[in-house]
């Protein structure tokens, strides 16, 4: 995720957090409260939007468009409204504290909270606020033709250079964790050289390129929950657990990128973010797609990357030379993170999206 908190003096930005980081938790605490409180969603303006950036104010970018009842989840509040976000601005509006939110269509609402603007102004007050901008507010020709809500921090973060791990999951902690029976000689090896192993009408597909694929039939055989009906909170929590049981360790982690229902069927993609950025790769599909049916796992596609740090820390281009790039698409919205290409080391590099 990408924060922004803005003071009366200055704003600290951070373009590297994730939801459990350090720096994120008195915003985490704002924002529980104000989604506990908020009452109902009215439509809003963009301009009413981008507006309350400019006064006191915290604001999150998730970098994807998710439900709002998730995002209320991983905050600890409940009952929120039945909308999407990708961005939330808790600000200062005649003495009290309201919540604006953005989703992936760049519809805006407002939601006035019980929060008084005292609240917002004790956790503004707790951060060492510098000059990171918004890219609507620069007078650079660059920034200009980039999208409004572009976050140009104060410094860059500094990211690991990453490789892929020598150390691929075993296929026993495969079987295991898919509840296949481990001494099972129902497999055969395609041309291409992927392994595939057969048990009733469930089958388990290894790739040569490490890529796993699960189809469980008509078997109810892998649960993700305790609950029958899980929330998506739930799901995700119980499919990120499932998944990261056959990494074994690694320095990425998994995090919910979309989430689409149809025929009773959910299916949640997931992507990798290494230290609060995302990892890319250049052919545009996701890290994993698994499919749920209540909370039986009914197909899965995952690619097992194990990253590891090699020590080395990335060489970012200068902030204006990558804008400079990024403006000659108008309306290119960068972020930092990781593009694999298969071909290792890894340095972190800009992200367009």
């Amino acid at each position: 995720m990408r924060v922004a908190v803005t003071g009366e003096y200055g704003r600290f930005g951070g373009v590297a957090l994730t939801t459990e980081s350090e720096t994120f938790l008195p915003l985490k605490t704002l924002l529980r409260e104000a989604l506990g409180s908020a009452g109902e969603a009215r439509s809003c303006a963009r301009e009413d939007f981008l507006a309350a950036l400019k006064g006191p104010s915290v604001y999150c970018d998730f970098l994807a468009d998710l439900p709002l009842d998730y995002l209320a989840d991983l905050l600890g509040a409940g009952g929120a409204a039945d909308l999407s976000a990708r961005c939330l601005v808790a600000a200062e509006q005649s003495g009290a504290t309201v919540l604006l939110l953005r989703n992936g269509e760049d519809a805006c609402f407002r939601l006035s909270t019980a929060l008084p603007a005292s609240a917002l102004t004790e956790v503004v007050e707790g951060f060492a606020l510098g000059s990171a901008s918004f890219a609507f507010e620069g007078s650079d020709p660059y920034s200009a033709a980039l999208a409004p809500l572009y976050l140009l921090p104060d410094a860059l973060p500094e990211l690991p250079v990453l490789t892929v791990s020598a150390s691929a999951p075993a296929e026993d902690t495969l079987l295991s964790v898919l509840r296949f029976n481990l001494h099972t000689n129902s497999r055969y090896t395609e041309s291409g050289g992927t392994e595939v192993i057969v048990e009733g009408d469930r089958s388990l597909r290894i790739g040569a390129n490490g890529t796993v694929s699960y189809a469980s039939g008509d078997e109810a055989v892998v649960t993700i929950a305790p609950s029958p009906a899980p929330s998506l909170s739930e799901a995700t929590a119980g499919a990120c657990a499932l998944l990261d049981s056959m990494l074994s360790g690694g320095a990425a982690r998994l995090y919910l990128r979309a989430v689409s229902e149809r025929g009773g069927a959910r299916t949640l993609t997931l992507d990798y973010q290494v230290g609060g950025v995302p990892l890319r790769y250049t052919d545009a599909l996701p890290a994993a797609e698994i499919t749920l049916s209540g909370n039986v796992v009914t197909g899965m596609v995952f690619r097992l990357r194990q990253y590891a740090e090699t020590g080395e820390v990335s060489t970012l281009l200068p902030l204006r030379q990558a804008m400079a790039i990024a403006a000659e698409e108008t309306g290119a919205n960068l972020s930092v993170g990781y593009a694999d290409s298969g071909v290792y080391p890894l340095s972190a590099t800009y992200l367009a999206d």
